[in-house]
């Protein structure tokens, strides 16, 4: 069952992943489009004559250079939920959604409004889709606008809370769920065309190498899964102009 390989290395770049800049990289990201196929050779041909598509694969490794628990959570390095490092002081706000929310959107409907203010950073939701996000503006009835949209999406009544200048961690082990997707977009700073990876989750192994003498770089591979609401032939990834 030959694979026709194609790779792609790319230079800097900026990397989002669910719309959240993934910050500091350092080496190159690689790009590998696996296609598999079938040949068919009869008995009357000396060779294949013709060729049956079997199944792709995507994965992209990128080097990331930030290793706080927020930056690899915000990059879903694995299957973990978010958790605030130790109590915030004061009387944080607590509360939950009001309604299920979809990835992308930019404001959220809560039960109620509670020592919640500009600019404070709270956690949306529990388990694998558990995210970071930053209110912007001051809160009005019962919506708080975001300074970027959701990462994933989130059912009805999951907890929104408040970390109020407390340290996050990030808890491993023990979730048995499927893995949060979101798109990963790579946009090289050269002006390079952008990269779109349409649904993509962290599958192989992440290694996070602590050495006295160089920076501690954590080598992420993003899989990617058929985006099926998406037109038949643009399902798993794209290069070019991202608004055609």
């Amino acid at each position: 069952m030959p694979k026709a390989i194609q790779q792609v290395r790319v230079g800097r770049s900026e990397v989002s992943f669910g719309g959240k800049n993934l910050g500091f990289t350092r080496g190159e990201i690689t790009l590998t489009y696996s296609p598999e196929y079938r040949l068919f050779v009869p008995d009357q041909l000396s060779a294949a004559n013709k060729a049956f598509f079997i199944v792709e694969g995507l994965k992209v490794e990128i080097p990331l250079a930030q290793s706080t628990a927020e930056s690899m959570a915000d990059a879903k390095t694995m299957a973990q939920g978010i958790v605030q490092g130790a109590a915030p002081a004061g009387s944080p706000g607590n509360t939950t959604l009001d309604g299920a929310h979809a990835a992308g959107v930019a404001s959220i409907e809560v039960a109620l409004i509670t020592n919640f203010d500009d600019g404070d950073k709270i956690i949306v939701g529990t388990g694998v889709n558990s995210e970071v996000a930053v209110i912007a503006g001051t809160p009005s009835g019962t919506t708080i606008a975001l300074a970027f949209g959701l990462q994933f999406d989130h059912a009805d009544l999951e907890a929104v809370k408040e970390v109020d200048g407390a340290k996050l961690k990030f808890s491993v082990g023990g979730l048995v769920t499927e893995p949060a997707t979101a798109a990963l977009l790579i946009d090289p700073v050269d002006g390079s065309d952008d990269i779109a990876v349409y649904r993509a989750f962290v599958m192989d192994e992440v290694e996070l190498s602590l050495t006295k003498e160089e920076e501690v770089v954590i080598g992420v591979t993003y899989t990617a899964l058929l985006d099926t609401t998406r037109t038949a032939g643009d399902q798993l990834y794209s290069v070019g102009d991202q608004t055609v």
